[in-house]
C-alpha cells in the first residue's frame, strides 16, 4: 500500500531514519516532527498553515523534507539574505544527499542585487567625472564580472559594501531597455530569471516574491511558474512588508534620480533638445523647493501624519507646480519616442511619479493613511548644513484593509490550489496567532482556511543561558552611554575570549563602539559593512574567538552553533522609532478605535524583536551563553514585564560580574 505523504515524512524524522543515520548527535525532538508532519498535510491539499516554531525546533527540515518528499513545485521565500543564502548553500544540499532525492534548486534575488553590464560600461564611459576612489571600485568590478557566473553583486568582496560603484551598476526596472540592450542576452537578470521559472523549488525573498505581484511594463520574462505552494519562512515581517507593498509612495530621491538620468541624457544623446534640459531643470527647482517646505514645516512641531502639510497653501501650491513640470517631461519624452524608442522606460518612470504624486494631492482617509518618512534625518541633517542633496523624504498612501488584498494577491498570482506555509519564531502577539491571521486577512470566510500551531522550543534555557540587564545602567539616550556600552562589551568579551555578537539597534551607535572597541581587546573584531554578511559570518564561525558588532540584519536568519558563540549583547530595547510610517499608520488606527498604540503595537513589537535577537544566542542543546541587555527599561518600566515575559525562561541576574564569571566557564 503506498504511503501517504504525512507517513512518509515521520520516518524521515525518527531515530533509525535517514537523518539519524547523517546527521551526527542527531536528536528526535517531538516539536520537529509535529511541525513536518503539519506540512505534509498541508501539501496534502490541507488547510494553509500558521506555525510559531520556537528556537530549536528545526524548522528549516520540517518542511524541506515534506516539500521534497512530496515532488512539488514550490517556492520558498525568506525575509532575510542570510537565510536564503543558508538554504541554498548547506540545508538544500545536506538534505536531498540524505534523502537521496535530485537537487533541482534555484535561487533568485531581487535585480538590484545583480550587476547591469550596461550600467557598467556607461559609468565607465563618463568615468572622468567620477571620483578617484569610485573609478577605481568601477574597475575592480569590471574585472570581476569578466570571471563571475552570476553577477550577483552579494559574491563581490574586492569592493567595500558601502561603495557608491555598487548603486551605480545594479540592475534597475527604470531604464533598463530588455530585449533590446546589447548586453541582453548576458543579461545576469535575466539569466537568473530564466533558470528559476525551469526550476522544481525556487529560493527568494519576500520583497522579490510580493514584488512579481507588481511586475508590470517588463521585457523580461515572468520568473515565477505556477506553484503549488509557498512557505513564508521568517513569516513575522510580513504585515510590515505587505503594507509597504500595497502602499503608494512618492520617494524624492527617486524623483530626484530619474530627472538626473534626464539631465545626462540631455546633455549627451539628446543634446539637441534644448527643451528637455530646461524641463528637468525646472522639476529639479520645484523638487528642492518642496523638500525646503517640508523640512520647514516638520520642524515646526508637525508630526508624520500628512493632513498637517495639506493644510500649508505653500507646499500644495509647490506639489502642484512639480506635478506639472512631471507632466511636461512626460509629454515631451512621448513625442520623441519615435526616433528614440529607448525612452520608453523613461515615460512608464515618469508616469509613475505622477501618479504616485498625484495620490497625494487627491486623498481619501476612508480607505488609507497617508503619513510622511525621513523628516526627522532631513531636517538633523539640514540643521547641520552637511549637505545640498535631495533628502531621503517619502510619501506613503497606506491602505486600512491589508489582509483582503493579501487575499486577493494570492488568489490572482498562484490560484486558489495553492497552498501557503507560513512559519518563524515569532508570531505571538498577547499570547496569540489570531492578531498575526487576522492582518494577513484571515478572517470571515477565510478564517477556517489556516491551521494554527504554537511549538515550544526544545531548549533547556534554565540551565543553558542567562540573562544579565547590568545594575547602574546610563540611559540609553545619556551622552556616557556608549562609553558604558563599551566598557560593557570589553570585560564580557575578555571573560569569553571573543565569541561575541554585539547587535544594536541604530548604526549611530555601531558605529561609535566600532572606531572604539577594537582597539581595546585582542580578540579579532568584525563589523557590519566591512564585507558581505555571508563572508563575516563565515570568517566569525573559522576564527572560533571573535567579535561582530551588526545591527538589525544580523538580529534574525543568523545560525551559529556552538562554542563560536556564547554571548550576545544587545544595546537597547528595539523599539521602532515613533516616525516610522508604518508605525504612525497603525498607530492612527489604532488611537481610532480607541486603544492605546505604545501598549497595543509599539510594547509587542519590540518583544517580537527583542526575541529574535535573543534566539541568535542558543543554537543547539549543547549551546550555553549569556545574554547582556545593556537597557534598565525592562526591569524599570511597566512595560518591562510584558517583554520579559515574551523571552525564554533563562536564569536573570542583575550582577554583571555573575555573567562575566559563567562565561569564563562555558
Amino acid at each position: 500500500m503506498r504511503q501517504s505523504l504525512v507517513e512518509h515524512t515521520a520516518k524521515v524524522f525518527v531515530n533509525g531514519g535517514p537523518l539519524s543515520q547523517h546527521i551526527r548527535n542527531y536528536e528526535c525532538r517531538p516539536q520537529q516532527q509535529i511541525m513536518a508532519q503539519a506540512v505534509a498535510k498541508c501539501l496534502s491539499r490541507g488547510k494553509h498553515l500558521l506555525i510559531e516554531a520556537g528556537t530549536g525546533v528545526g524548522k528549516t527540515y520540517s518542511y524541506l523534507a515534506p516539500i521534497l518528499l512530496s515532488g512539488q513545485r514550490v517556492i520558498i521565500s525568506t525575509g532575510t539574505k542570510n537565510l536564503q543564502e543558508q538554504l541554498v548553500a548547506k540545508d538544500l544540499p545536506a538534505l536531498t544527499q540524505m534523502l537521496s532525492l535530485p537537487r533541482d534548486v534555484a535561487l533568485l534575488k531581487g535585480r538590484g542585487n545583480y550587476l547591469c553590464q550596461w550600467q557598467l560600461m556607461e559609468q565607465l564611459q563618463a568615468s572622468s567625472s567620477l571620483d578617484a576612489q569610485v573609478l577605481d571600485d568601477l574597475l575592480r568590478i569590471h574585472q570581476w564580472q569578466t570571471s563571475s557566473l552570476d553577477g550577483d553583486l552579494d559574491s563581490l568582496q574586492w569592493v567595500s559594501e558601502h561603495s557608491k560603484a555598487r548603486d551605480l551598476v545594479r540592475s534597475r526596472a527604470d531604464g533598463c531597455q530588455g530585449q533590446r540592450c546589447d548586453y541582453y542576452q548576458a543579461c545576469f537578470t535575466r539569466k537568473a530569471r530564466a533558470k528559476a521559472c525551469e526550476a522544481k523549488l525556487v529560493v527568494v525573498n519576500h520583497h522579490l516574491l510580493l514584488a512579481e505581484h507588481k511586475q508590470v511594463h517588463s521585457d523580461v520574462e515572468p520568473w515565477l511558474p505556477n506553484v503549488d505552494a509557498i512557505v513564508l519562512d521568517e513569516a513575522h515581517q510580513l504585515p510590515d512588508l505587505l503594507a509597504r507593498h500595497f502602499a503608494r509612495t512618492f520617494s524624492m530621491v527617486k524623483c530626484q534620480q530619474l530627472l538626473n538620468q534626464l539631465a545626462y541624457l540631455g546633455q549627451t544623446q539628446l543634446s539637441d533638445t534644448r527643451a528637455l534640459t530646461t524641463c528637468v531643470h525646472a522639476a529639479a527647482l520645484s523638487l528642492a523647493a518642496w523638500q525646503q517646505l517640508l523640512i520647514e514645516h516638520y520642524a515646526n512641531g508637525n508630526s508624520v501624519n500628512w493632513r498637517h502639510y495639506l493644510a500649508s497653501r505653500a507646499i500644495c501650491t509647490q506639489m502642484g507646480q512639480l506635478q506639472q513640470q512631471l507632466v511636461q517631461l512626460t509629454e515631451l519624452l512621448t513625442a520623441l519616442l519615435v526616433n528614440f524608442p529607448e525612452l520608453d522606460a523613461y515615460v512608464i518612470g515618469l508616469d509613475e511619479l505622477c501618479l504616485d504624486l498625484n495620490a497625494f494631492i487627491e486623498t481619501d482617509d476612508s480607505t488609507s493613511a497617508y503619513v510622511v518618512d525621513g523628516l526627522s534625518g532631513a531636517a538633523y541633517a539640514a540643521g547641520l548644513a552637511t549637505s545640498n542633496n535631495t533628502a531621503k523624504i517619502s510619501l506613503h498612501q497606506i491602505p486600512w484593509q491589508l489582509g483582503h488584498q493579501f487575499q486577493q494577491l494570492l488568489t490572482e498570482q498562484y490560484g486558489a490550489d495553492c497552498r501557503l506555509i507560513m512559519t518563524s519564531a515569532t508570531l505571538q502577539m498577547h499570547g496569540s496567532l489570531q492578531t498575526f491571521a487576522s492582518t494577513l486577512g484571515f478572517t470571515g470566510k477565510y478564517a477556517n482556511q489556516v491551521e494554527q500551531v504554537v511549538l515550544d522550543s526544545p531548549f533547556d534555557y534554565g540551565r543553558q543561558a542567562l540573562l544579565c540587564v547590568p545594575r547602574q545602567l546610563y540611559d540609553v539616550r545619556h551622552q556616557q552611554s556608549a562609553a558604558q556600552l563599551i566598557s560593557i562589551c570589553q570585560q564580557a568579551i575578555s571573560a569569553a575570549d571573543g565569541r561575541t555578537f554585539v547587535l544594536f539597534t541604530s548604526h549611530a551607535m555601531l558605529n561609535q563602539v566600532a572606531a572604539r572597541l577594537p582597539s581595546l581587546v585582542s580578540q579579532p573584531v568584525l563589523i557590519q559593512g566591512q564585507g558581505s554578511k555571508s563572508a563575516l559570518l563565515d570568517k566569525f564561525r573559522q576564527l572560533g574567538n571573535a567579535v561582530l558588532l551588526g545591527s538589525f540584519s544580523f538580529w534574525e536568519g543568523v545560525d551559529v552553533k556552538g562554542r563560536q558563540l556564547s554571548c550576545v549583547i544587545i544595546d537597547k530595547l528595539p523599539f521602532t522609532p515613533p516616525d516610522d510610517p508604518l508605525l504612525a499608520m497603525k498607530s492612527l488606527q489604532l488611537q481610532l478605535q480607541g486603544q492605546d498604540p505604545f501598549t497595543q503595537l509599539a510594547v509587542p513589537l519590540a518583544a517580537m524583536k527583542l526575541k529574535q535577537g535573543v534566539g541568535r544566542l542558543i543554537r543547539d542543546s549543547r549551546d550555553q551563553g549569556a545574554l547582556i541587555l545593556c537597557d534598565h527599561r525592562i526591569v524599570n518600566r511597566p512595560y518591562g514585564g510584558a517583554l520579559l515575559a515574551a523571552l525564554p525562561p533563562m536564569r536573570r541576574t542583575r550582577d554583571l560580574q555573575q555573567a562575566l564569571d559563567f562565561l569564563q566557564k562555558i
